[in-house]
């Protein structure tokens, strides 16, 4: 007979919350640790591609964010001659939806429905070890024992470091600012607004995202070497001469919008689970934002951890199943991600043109096009089959 099972989250993210709402669906009592006085989450838009929806339609989140999310039918990538070197259309009627979103929007709904389904977020509250029989600590010497613990602690995981599953850790050659500007009464009219594009020059680039009513996502993106490209606030002047086309919004940030400069991480770890022990999120699989997955593969991994958990009273086996499922398309994306961002960094300033045609040619090939959207075309357990 199947007795009345606890997890110990810690870290109330994307990740962790959307675990948390899986297993209370499943009957299971869930308390989530936040290590910051209160839930937050820093960021400005995010790419909710299909597999994404997929597990907020699972969990009865997809219509809260849904009045406020942008519905995204075309995306460009043009370069420094606003040539087109890559345009994707999607269809919501072939099952090919794009959203794009305000991420605090995003954690705010996964939170409430969380708390709905009786989940107990304690925040102040750091977890800095745990053990494979499910007994984690926190920073204040407490310590909890559970049928299951979930490592969703980001980046820099200390309890995926005190299991010692870590297997690598490093920063890729760029980094990105991330902010929201004011979107005006013409970008949320007119037609050519209502598209993502993004702009390509030299090593930097410019994604330009609708992704609500009154907000416009930018992220700028250069190499970590480039003083300029993540100077703080941002050189407002340069970015608008080096990006003529997108004057219109950059002239919109002002040295008090909120930002900050990150560079882009990569996490590959030994195994997803230690024992009674999980970890999900970027701190297994942490990657560059070039497929916009990051957010997706998370919380795909907490709805498919809660769906395999289940019932079921064998943690370690179900924990065995869930990381031989969905481990192969994360290892999959974390590979094309990494591909698909040498192309702004790896070509000389003298080979950008060649670097347009290369890059075009290849997203035109079937089976480019096919590795690109494997990810979004990914069911995770637990998520809503056609």
């Amino acid at each position: 007979m199947t007795t009345s099972r606890h997890a110990e989250i810690a870290g109330a993210g994307l990740a962790g919350l959307t675990a948390a709402v899986a297993l209370a669906r499943q009957g299971w009592t869930v308390r989530v640790h936040e290590s910051a006085p209160e839930l937050r989450e820093i960021g400005a838009g995010l790419y909710v591609w299909e597999n994404g929806l997929r597990v907020l339609e699972a969990l009865g989140v997809l219509e809260d964010i849904a009045p406020n999310a942008h519905h995204v039918t075309d995306f460009d990538v043009v370069d420094e001659r606003f040539r087109i070197v890559q345009r994707m259309s999607f269809s919501e009627a072939r099952g090919e939806r794009l959203w794009t979103v305000l991420r605090p929007e995003l954690h705010k709904a996964l939170a409430q429905r969380a708390e709905a389904n009786g989940v107990e977020i304690v925040t102040s509250s750091r977890v800095v070890a745990a053990t494979p029989d499910g007994t984690i600590a926190t920073a204040a010497d407490r310590t909890y024992r559970a049928d299951l613990v979930i490592a969703a602690d980001g980046v820099n995981s200390t309890i995926r470091d005190s299991l010692g599953l870590l297997a690598r850790k490093h920063y890729l050659l760029d980094g990105a600012i991330r902010l929201l500007v004011p979107r005006s009464s013409v970008e949320r009219s007119d037609p050519q607004y209502q598209r993502c594009i993004e702009y390509w020059k030299g090593t930097r680039r410019i994604l330009y995202t609708p992704c609500s009513p009154d907000h416009v996502y930018l992220c700028f993106t250069g190499r970590a070497g480039d003083e300029a490209a993540k100077r703080l606030p941002i050189d407002v002047d340069m970015w608008m001469r080096e990006f003529p086309r997108l004057a219109f919004a950059i002239e919109r940030v002002t040295p008090d919008t909120p930002a900050r400069w990150d560079r882009f991480p990569m996490v590959k770890v030994h195994q997803w689970r230690r024992g009674r022990v999980a970890v999900i999120g970027d701190a297994a699989h942490a990657q560059p934002p070039n497929l916009g997955q990051g957010a997706c593969l998370a919380m795909s991994s907490g709805l498919a951890l809660g769906s395999m958990l289940g019932t079921s009273n064998d943690i370690e086996g179900a924990l065995e199943r869930w990381e031989a499922y969905e481990r192969p398309i994360v290892r999959h994306t974390q590979r094309w991600t990494w591909l698909w961002g040498l192309a702004s960094v790896a070509f000389p300033h003298r080979l950008q043109r060649a670097r347009s045609r290369f890059v075009s040619w290849l997203a035109h090939r079937d089976w480019v096009a096919r590795n690109l959207e494997r990810t979004s075309r990914h069911v995770p357990a637990g998520a809503p089959v056609d």
